[in-house]
């Protein structure tokens, strides 16, 4: 089965900002952090939400954590104000697949690329 949009945008950005996959979470590894992004599917389906995390390598060598483990952590909507209800990471409002993949995009480019 394809990935959906969401996933397959997600997985893309991944490799365009130089993330390194364990399993389906990206992983960056920094100077004094681990970045840590995990794209975490709704359990009642159809809605993503996408966790935010940091490992601090001073405090441990994790090089793989998960992201509930990592020492801060956060969902994207706190960091930046996006409402993360908004029809892009909902597969079952009314945007066709172009105009989500679009949104998307420039939602992780916008808040989530290193500068």
């Amino acid at each position: 089965m394809p990935a959906d949009v969401p996933t397959t945008v997600f997985r893309d950005w991944g490799k365009t900002n130089k993330f390194r996959r364990n399993g389906t979470t990206p992983y960056r590894d920094q100077n004094e952090t681990v970045a840590v992004v995990n794209l975490q599917g709704s359990h009642y389906g159809g809605r993503y939400y996408l966790n935010v995390a940091l490992w601090l390598t001073a405090l441990g060598a994790e090089t793989s954590p998960k992201h509930l483990r990592c020492h801060l952590r956060t969902r994207l909507g706190e960091l930046t104000g996006i409402d993360e209800r908004d029809a892009f990471l909902d597969l079952r409002s009314d945007l066709t697949d172009s105009e989500r993949a679009a949104r998307w995009r420039a939602v992780l480019d916008a808040a989530g690329s290193p500068h």
